[in-house]
């Protein structure tokens, strides 16, 4: 345990079975071997101390739970469930390691951790979404592991979760702890705010109430966290049903949707981390029949694959920056491996050195053949995928080669070339075939070489368990093999995929494993850039930057073509941890220098480049330059209408932040046509989608401002639909709330004006929101109490607005001000 703990609000189980008052121990007291050391904190159940353990030497938690008394139904039940805690071992649970009574009170004897609990978590820093669900998923797989040993918290929130100081998450004070998913209670315990509405009534509670009380702990800890995805409040709304039978069927389902919703990850993981980690690794399992005879080196078979530019297809003619570049990528990769196959043939392993080589050269006659479909999405990949071919170096190190099939060969080239150029979703179909005909060997490195592929197709798209179990089994594979770098590469793309299942700290320690065995520089550059999107997704910013730093160091002074185009992409990820740490300069910075490369290295046209334009111009906005903002914008559009026609959601995207980059500026006449527009751009989205909330309420917005209430109000209502839809709270929705009865109140609905008012007022109440950012709310309310003959009601919420404002401030609290007035001389003072 943690402390001082925050104060507890759990409520008591039965009068009965307390113990009035409770004990309380000095220093030095021994609860049963424990030395009490000094107190933690105190909450509702109970008084909580660090000890000491001399016979093991380590600081302890002790929890004297001062609501049961042991001799009591209450307490037997009590020690029989800590006992059963005591018995599961979970990394995302606070460690039971005895239990007892002393003085006629129960005790739990727990692991000290040395960290915060998950309220002050969230209070000591701004917390990215991404962030907030990747900690409350580690809490999640505590609660499960709870649930499946048949075991129900009852009191899961803030307080009782903890974070330790290197970001691990556990689930503690399982003091309310009911053994056997039915279970029933005929008393009300738990925390309020945060028990389901059966467990409220009293009625029977299962695991169900505790995903409600995880979803309310999910919802609050976002509140204030903008743009929060669509998949992730679904996920909440249907966590928080009334009815558990309307709830996911167990923890698991839940926990699942978030990490599907984390697993869209930045720009950068994608470009690099995916790319970066090609197959070479997986040369030494295969051969070829291009084995030279002895006394040959055949140095020049690669001529017969490639010979420069003319081996691209004519489609790529149209896109020069891109085909430049591909070609250059290429180029410098055939005479790397012209310069490895004419040393393999020198080298005491030479059957196996030339075998990884042959086994490179049919990836760039796989990558080659996807290259001859010539649509615009794979000519958009090639360059990445030109940079991610195996490096011919790596072969140097190669001393086993077994014989493989020639198909496996070349079906393995097909799904490493498929992945490359974003057609991971052909690839799909041949993963499992491929794995079956790798496992008919059984050879460990053949079949180590099919999971890796395996794995990375999995992941691309979007199959993070199947991933995730593919890639353990391929490291298992590569170990007995003795292969280190096969086994480097699934520790480092097992690592990306602990990412984007909102795992980051179990991503850090596969990547740490990859780095301590990882000798190849191009490959160590990859798993320091996986490590610092770790630490920044664990929300350990300064050592983010300073490893994703040290990456794009590396990278500036090499001179190959491969690390200029990685630099790109690393230069993006610095660039999304200063903004994480709200150094909008320097994110500014960073992103021109990216947007330079890709201009130069994939053309002026290139979406990359768009998207990199578009994360610029929302830098800028943060600084507040507009004019530089609004022209990165609409290069950005003027890209993804190119490339992808006047209809895309990433045009829509770009016309959104016009658009509200219009209406920060006061600029209602420009903003209106532009949200307008955008409605119609993002057509195929989804009703219910976060985006066209935004849209719906800025309208609104601006039809207020323009005292056309009348055509507001629909905007205004479907803009609530969406956020009920969504299961948004908070202050946000209630400024969205009180815009609406202020045209409800405009256009004679008085009584949905007030009922919108009551809602904005519940939610601004439940965000612990201050009267100052209530003052709008306040003067409306006060107003309509004027006219609807609650003069008493006016003239207090009128005083608010006066108390919590000052006239120096400017509109619109002027305005508050002088009706906040004029309703107090009209009322009376």
């Amino acid at each position: 345990m943690a402390g001082p703990p925050e104060l507890d609000t759990t409520l008591e189980a039965a009068a009965g079975d307390r113990v009035p008052g409770g004990r309380a121990f000095d220093r030095g007291f021994t609860i049963g071997h424990f030395r009490v050391v000094r107190e933690l904190g105190r909450g509702g159940m109970g008084v909580v101390y660090e000890a000491f353990d001399p016979d093991l030497e380590r600081k302890v938690a002790i929890k004297v739970v001062h609501d049961r008394d042991a001799s009591s139904a209450a307490g037997a039940r009590l020690l029989r469930e800590a006992q059963a805690m005591a018995r599961l071992a979970h990394p995302h649970v606070v460690a039971v390691h005895e239990v007892g009574t002393v003085a006629g009170q129960v005790f739990l004897v727990m692991e000290l951790v040395a960290g915060d609990t998950l309220g002050k978590w969230l209070k000591a820093a701004p917390r990215s979404w991404r962030e907030i669900a990747g900690a409350l998923v580690q809490a999640g797989e505590g609660l499960a592991a709870a649930h499946a040993a048949g075991l129900v918290h009852r009191d899961f929130k803030p307080s009782n979760v903890l974070v330790d100081d290197g970001g691990r998450v556990r689930v503690g004070d399982f003091g309310l702890a009911d053994g056997g998913l039915a279970h029933g209670s005929d008393r009300v315990a738990g925390t309020p705010g945060y028990m389901a509405p059966e467990q409220d009534a009293g009625d029977a509670v299962d695991a169900r109430a505790d995903q409600y009380a995880f979803a309310v702990t999910l919802r609050e800890a976002l509140q204030y966290v903008a743009k929060v995805p669509r998949r992730v409040r679904t996920a909440i709304a249907r966590a928080l049903e009334e009815q558990p039978r309307d709830r996911f069927a167990d923890m698991d389902e839940l926990l699942d949707e978030l990490r599907r919703a984390l697993s869209t990850r930045r720009r950068v993981a994608i470009a690099v981390a995916g790319a970066a980690l090609a197959s070479a690794v997986l040369a030494a399992t295969v051969a070829t029949a291009a084995r030279p005879a002895a006394g040959a080196c055949d140095d020049n078979l690669v001529d017969r694959v490639w010979s420069g530019s003319a081996s691209l297809p004519p489609a790529f003619a149209a896109h020069a920056a891109e085909s430049a570049t591909t070609a250059r990528l290429v180029d410098d990769w055939a005479a790397s491996w012209k310069l490895g196959r004419a040393a393999a043939c020198k080298a005491d392993a030479r059957d196996a050195r030339v075998a990884c080589l042959d086994r490179e050269l049919a990836e760039l006659h796989a990558q080659l053949a996807i290259w001859a479909d010539g649509d615009r999405g794979v000519i958009a990949h090639a360059v990445a995928a030109a940079s991610a071919l195996p490096d011919p170096a790596m072969c140097s190190d190669h001393v086993v080669s077994p014989a493989v099939a020639l198909p496996l060969v070349a079906e393995l080239a097909e799904l490493a070339a498929l992945e490359h150029s974003g057609k991971s979703a052909r690839g799909r179909a041949l993963v499992k075939t491929v794995v079956a005909q790798a496992e008919a060997t059984g050879d460990p490195h053949t079949i180590a070489s099919a999971l890796l592929a395996a794995g990375r197709i999995e992941r691309d798209v979007g199959e993070l368990d199947a991933a995730r179990a593919d890639l353990a089994r391929a490291a298992e594979q590569a170990s007995r093999a003795g292969d280190n770098d096969q086994l480097a590469d699934a520790l480092t793309i097992g690592a990306v995929v602990a990412g984007d299942q909102g795992r980051p700290l179990d991503g850090l320690g596969l990547v740490d494993a990859a780095r301590a065995i990882a000798n190849n520089p191009n490959r160590r550059a990859v798993i320091e850039l996986v490590r610092g999107e770790a630490l920044r997704d664990a929300g350990r910013l300064p050592e983010a930057i300073d490893e994703l730093g040290a990456v794009v160091r590396t990278l500036e002074a090499r001179r190959d073509p491969g690390a200029r185009v990685r630099l790109a992409a690393a230069l993006a990820g610095l660039a999304d941890a200063y903004i994480d740490h709200r150094e909008w300069a320097r994110a500014v910075e960073l992103h021109q220098r990216a947007a330079k490369i890709e201009e130069a290295d994939l053309g002026a046209d290139h979406p990359e480049l768009g998207k990199t334009l578009h994360d610029l111009g929302n830098a800028e906005k943060h600084l507040g330059h507009y004019d530089q903002a609004a022209a990165h914008y609409r290069q950005a559009r003027a890209i993804f209408v190119a490339a992808y026609g006047p209809e895309h959601f990433l045009v829509g995207e770009v016309d959104v932040s016009l658009a509200g980059l219009a209406l920060e500026q006061d600029h209602d006449d420009e903003a209106e046509p532009l949200f307008a527009r955008a409605a119609r751009e993002l057509a195929g989205l989804p009703a219910d989608h976060e985006i066209r909330r935004d849209i719906e309420q800025a309208l609104g917005s601006i039809a207020r401002d323009r005292d056309r209430c009348g055509d507001a109000v629909p905007h205004f209502e479907r803009a609530r639909d969406i956020a009920d839809r969504l299961g948004e709270r908070g202050p946000d929705v209630a400024s969205l709330l009180a815009a609406l009865g202020a045209c409800y109140d405009d256009t004679k609905r008085t009584a949905d004006a007030a009922a919108a008012y009551a809602r904005a007022d519940a939610l601004f109440a439940e965000s612990a929101v201050d009267d100052h950012t209530r003052a709008e709310l306040y003067i409306l309310e006060a107003d309509l109490a004027s006219r609807t003959g609650d003069p008493a009601r006016a003239r207090q919420l009128a005083r608010r607005v006066l108390a919590a404002t000052t006239d120096a401030e400017g509109d619109p609290f002027k305005q508050y001000r002088a009706g906040a007035r004029a309703l107090l001389g009209q009322n009376g003072k």
